[in-house]
């Protein structure tokens, strides 16, 4: 997990599209004219304060019209399988087993070792294990390749832990529902950590206050009932949520 890297490509004027539509349902008897209602909101620019106050507000739609793009590379494509869960508000391209060929692929840069086993030395062995067993599959797509396999069919072999690329676009209010559901403990460690740096990126680039995007847990009592983690997140910030769940990836 530790070469897993986030980056915010793109994303939209928070301020201006948030105004805009707060703006246009309060329209309907003030404007006829689009220039003169976005002449308006240019001249009347809300500061960050009041955008929040109106992101947090019950009216979801406006989060919609508020859009984000990220690379990401690094991940598993476990982490794709589960990504790929959500599909309202979320657009993702993901790097091809059929247009991408392993084998020229150093072993080191291919696999990612789960947080769990780095956590303690005495996983090392661990570890060493693991790592063979991915080695092994390596060999086995390099070895179909070299018999003149496709690179689809011999990406049947690879493990769910091959290295991937994406890139993701999703609207704010998709974005909110996700880091909720994902940045859960119930979620593998390298979904609630990917997640987790997406909406950092977010709250520090985009100045979205962090509340919004706060794991269900923090704002009222689990709904998982019997499936609960029993460890509860009592307060909450992405910035001290990365630094204590997630210690050895500063």
């Amino acid at each position: 997990m530790n070469k897993i890297q986030v980056e915010l490509a793109t994303f939209d004027d928070v301020g201006w599209n948030a105004q805009v539509a707060c703006t246009v349902t309060r329209a309907a008897n003030k404007y006829s004219d689009a220039h003169e209602l976005c002449r308006v909101v240019d001249e009347n620019r809300w500061d960050m304060k009041k955008v929040n106050e109106m992101l947090k507000l019950p009216h979801s739609k406006i989060a919609r019209f508020i859009d984000f793009t990220f690379v990401i590379t690094g991940t598993s494509r476990r982490f794709l399988a589960q990504l790929m869960t959500h599909h309202i508000g979320i657009s993702i391209m993901s790097g091809s087993l059929q247009y991408s060929d392993h084998s020229k692929q150093h072993l080191d840069d291919m696999f990612v070792v789960p947080n769990a086993l780095l956590e303690e030395d005495k996983n090392s062995l661990l570890i060493d294990e693991y790592l063979n067993t991915q080695e092994e599959c390596f060999k086995r797509y390099e070895s179909m390749r070299a018999q003149g396999i496709d690179n689809d069919t011999a990406g049947y072999t690879m493990p769910q832990s091959l290295r991937n690329v994406l890139f993701v676009k999703v609207n704010l209010e998709e974005l909110k529902f996700i880091a909720n559901q994902r940045l859960c403990k119930r979620n593998t460690d390298e979904t609630r950590y990917v997640i987790a740096k997406m909406i950092q990126a977010v709250v520090h680039e985009a100045g979205i206050d962090d509340s919004l995007f706060a794991p269900t847990c923090a704002v009222r009592p689990c709904p998982e009932g019997k499936y609960c983690c029993g460890k509860p997140c009592y307060s909450w910030s992405i910035d001290d949520y990365i630094k204590t769940e997630f210690p050895l990836l500063k």
